[in-house]
């Protein structure tokens, strides 16, 4: 793995089981960002527009307590085939197993939460990091400024499909607006984060992700509103949600999320994902298109199966509705159960769902 020296801004290589405490950005990418090809000399970084960032992450690592960070435009060479294809594998992994992430907000003007409450923020952290403080961290103070925080889903980091993994993978994230003001700590203000993410508090608050808690639906539903900016990303983005590894094959289009799902059959028995619904009626489709297989063609298709269990819905008793996609899943559910039996009794199926 390769780091950011911040105390001069070069890059060091580190095998995976000597790597010292980093820190780790989730950002969404810029025109002026510093990538891999530019670190020909350190004396030239300076003088690029892109230095702020790279300087301002190095300043917040060091505060922290940490003498290293990782930024993937700079310590991927996304040129390099074999290194990118590394590091989209290892990505989720590389964000889990880091001291904190710096989520830099480039389009966000927050109140902030002044000096005071990033030093307590501070303090917070590194008790729970091991970073050098004993003391137990003093109370947190509420953020200031409610308009904010009503503005903070506007952002494109919310947007975007690879900083959901960011978002769950590490133990700590630090949000910091576009001053590079710190704004909030996302266990502080997962409740805040999960009416926006749709990700549940738990899930945000966890300090050892596991994909089998949750259903294959429930976690395609949290990334069915994002985007990226390459169709195979929106795939490949997802690999460590599922703890999943696979070659990028770009080029490939909509495969890549086909490849991704059967890989989840072939790896999980979860009924619940094909409950998924398409968002356009038949009758606006291309004839072609209308014939579809068991599987979706994107995560947007399973924007309406947020709260599905692998085993059922999980819907109150108080909700009467019961979605297209809950209904598709009791369908294959009663489909496996046929099958099973039928195995078990040694005969072929008879079953509605055979023809």
């Amino acid at each position: 793995m390769r780091l950011i020296n911040c105390h001069n801004f070069g890059l060091e290589d580190f095998a995976e089981e000597n790597k010292p405490p980093y820190a780790i950005v989730s950002h969404t990418s810029q025109a002026s960002d510093i990538v891999f090809k530019d670190y020909c000399n350190v004396d030239e970084l300076k003088k690029k527009p892109g230095f702020e960032k790279l300087s301002k992450t190095c300043g917040i690592a060091l505060s922290f307590g940490c003498d290293y960070c990782w930024i993937d435009t700079c310590c991927v060479d996304k040129s390099n085939f074999g290194e990118w294809s590394e590091a989209v594998n290892s990505m989720f992994k590389w964000y889990q197993n880091s001291a904190f992430c710096i989520a830099y907000l480039s389009d966000f003007e927050g109140v902030g939460l002044g000096a005071d409450s990033e030093c307590d923020s501070k303090v917070r952290l590194k008790a729970k990091a091991g970073l050098g403080v004993q003391d137990g961290p003093p109370a947190y103070s509420e953020v200031d400024g409610t308009h904010s925080l009503a503005d903070l889903g506007q952002c494109r980091w919310f947007s975007c499909g690879w900083t959901l993994q960011q978002l769950i993978a590490p133990r700590y994230v630090q949000f910091y607006d576009s001053q590079w003001r710190f704004y909030l700590e996302k266990r502080e203000f997962a409740t805040e984060l999960s009416r926006i993410t749709g990700v549940p508090v738990d899930t945000i608050k966890s300090m050892d992700y596991q994909s089998r808690r949750y259903s294959v639906a429930e976690i395609m539903f949290w990334a069915s509103s994002r985007t990226t900016t390459q169709v195979e990303d929106m795939s490949y983005c997802l690999f460590g949600l599922f703890e999943i590894n696979l070659p990028l094959i770009y080029g490939e289009g909509g495969k890549a999320f086909f490849r991704l799902q059967e890989e989840i059959i072939r790896t999980r028995p979860d009924l619940s994902i094909f409950a998924w619904q398409t968002k356009t009626p038949d009758k606006d489709l291309a004839p072609r298109d209308r014939i579809r297989g068991l599987l979706a063609r994107s995560p947007a298709e399973f924007s309406l199966a947020g709260g599905i269990s692998s085993s059922g819905p999980t819907r109150g008793p108080e909700m009467e509705d019961v979605t297209e996609a809950e209904r598709l899943l009791a369908g294959y559910a009663e489909l496996d159960s046929r099958m099973r039996a039928t195995r078990r009794l040694g005969s072929r199926p008879r079953s509605r769902f055979l023809r």
